[in-house]
């Protein structure tokens, strides 16, 4: 439908921009935790994102390019999943392969890069529920996990908070796709009434 349409468009016209502070994100993780982390997990996690980003960047320079009709919409929609998906992945595997060990200040860092990423995620992905939970529970659940398996006074409150600030954003993020979904209703029925009452003002111009 026209609408799903407009969602779709709507995720793939956020993405760019998504992309780029993602990189700068994944950049200034990799960088604060160079001294604590070994290198080739560093590089080789920021090597993923890279190359999953120009993935995704080119799909979105092709979807815009190509002008998708609705019957398309499925195809570039699952695609657009996937791209989600692999990405919550990756920033998932922050928390087994990226994770500073020996130093709370830099696990509360982490939690914070992960958790400013959903958070943003909650705005660009804001059409789609369902793209926003392919991103987040990848993301969020293996940090989750990861504080309540520390063994350091800190980890509990940080697990507790973390899967609670989770859970708001998951709230957030359902209204704000409710309302995106309300408004392109909106504007659908609106633009049916304005080609209708267009229609009737030509017909009873011809008749006069």
């Amino acid at each position: 439908t026209n609408i799903s349409l407009q969602r779709v468009t709507l995720l793939y016209e956020a993405m760019p921009a998504a992309l780029v502070a993602g990189l700068g994100c994944a950049l200034a993780l990799v960088f604060v935790n160079w001294n604590l982390v070994p290198h080739d997990r560093l590089l080789a996690w920021l090597a993923y994102h890279v190359i999953l980003s120009a993935g995704r960047y080119g799909l979105a320079r092709s979807f815009t390019a190509t002008r998708s009709a609705p019957a398309d919409i499925r195809h570039w929609d699952r695609v657009f999943l996937v791209g989600t998906t692999l990405a919550g992945l990756g920033w998932g595997a922050s928390a087994l392969l990226l994770f500073p060990e020996s130093s709370p200040a830099h696990q509360v860092f982490l939690a914070f890069v992960l958790g400013g990423v959903t958070a943003g995620a909650a705005s660009t992905l804001a059409a789609r529920f369902d793209a926003f939970l392919s991103f987040a529970i990848p993301m969020l659940v293996p940090l989750i996990l990861r504080f309540f398996t520390l063994d350091h006074d800190q980890a509990l409150p940080m697990a507790i908070c973390t899967m609670l600030f989770s859970l708001l954003l998951v709230y957030t993020a359902h209204r704000t796709s409710n309302t995106v979904l309300e408004t392109l209703r909106l504007k659908y029925h609106n633009a049916q009434l304005v080609d209708q009452l267009a229609g009737q003002l030509q017909e009873g111009e011809q008749m006069e």
